[in-house]
């Protein structure tokens, strides 16, 4: 039974670590296209039905570029208003 929880443990942690680092965050940095990867946290653009947070930002106006989008959970906590053209987002 021992060796089985020190397998078992381990692989629990990595599935738990890579399930929270699955978010991607959009800060604006570099300018408003959504296919700019110094816009996101981390840098890379996100995957289709990756759950993504919108707070705070440098830029508020999101363009999609002309592309439909497909995303997982949304989240926006910020005051500001965000305005997403150029294409459509749906969360799947």
């Amino acid at each position: 039974m021992k060796p089985f929880l020190r397998l078992l443990i381990p692989l629990c942690l990595c599935s738990f670590t890579s399930s929270l680092s699955a978010q991607s965050t959009w800060t604006g940095a570099t300018d408003s296209n959504w296919s700019t990867a110094g816009n996101w946290e981390p840098s890379e653009v996100p995957a289709n039905n990756t759950p993504l947070f919108f707070g705070s930002a440098d830029r508020y106006a999101v363009d999609l570029g002309g592309v439909a989008r497909s995303t997982g959970e949304l989240t926006f906590e910020s005051s500001e208003e965000y305005t997403f053209s150029n294409g459509t987002a749906t969360r799947s």
